[in-house]
């Protein structure tokens, strides 16, 4: 846990840090009170999106998606589970690449 909000803060850090010399340039600007809320509402979300992204990739997200994809491509059938909701989260194609790819 402590290395996630280290990372998260560290992170944090260099979106400021890149967003800065920004802030600086629009502090001279006069924006209308309309467009200053979408802005930063526009940039936070940049930031939280960004953060988002680079903790899933540094979590292995990645390669949990490919495990997946490889199961997918290459499983023909579904395996024998015990529930039947098992099925809903079980990656084989069940024969649809073959079928979409025009194969018998």
């Amino acid at each position: 846990m402590g290395w996630v909000v280290a990372v998260c803060t560290a992170l944090a850090a260099a979106g400021r840090a890149l967003l800065l010399p920004i802030d600086r340039r629009l502090q001279h600007v006069d924006l209308p009170a309309p467009l200053r809320r979408p802005a930063a509402r526009w940039g936070a979300a940049a930031v939280v999106a960004a953060s988002a992204v680079a903790l899933l990739v540094a979590n292995g997200a990645v390669d949990a998606v490919e495990r997946q994809y490889d199961t997918f491509v290459s499983a023909d059938t579904l395996s024998a589970h015990d529930a039947v909701r098992d099925r809903l989260v079980d990656p084989a194609n069940n024969g649809r690449v073959r079928q979409w790819r025009g194969g018998p």
